[in-house]
């Protein structure tokens, strides 16, 4: 499998509260099924892909976990904005 180099997509893993062993190819998979290259991944794209991300999150994790770290996801687009 393939490194992702964009360094958001390193901040969703940490965000995502999961090990990263576990996180990295649940949200690559999570972004490919939003129709979205983890590589290309940028504040805006990932406001698009907010919904199939909290759908993995809740295979791993308990609901109020998946909320808490779902806050922090949505954080990660709070510049979607100004980038682009």
């Amino acid at each position: 499998m393939q490194r992702i180099s964009n360094p958001l997509f390193h901040r969703l893993v940490v965000a995502s509260g999961l090990a990263s062993v576990i996180a990295t190819p649940a949200l690559r998979r999570a972004l490919t099924r939003a129709g979205v290259d983890p590589d290309q991944l940028t504040p805006r794209v990932l406001l698009g892909a907010l919904d199939s991300i909290e759908k993995s999150l809740t295979v791993y994790l308990p609901s109020d976990r998946v909320a808490r770290h779902m806050a922090v996801v949505r954080a990660l687009t709070r510049d979607a904005s100004t980038q682009e």
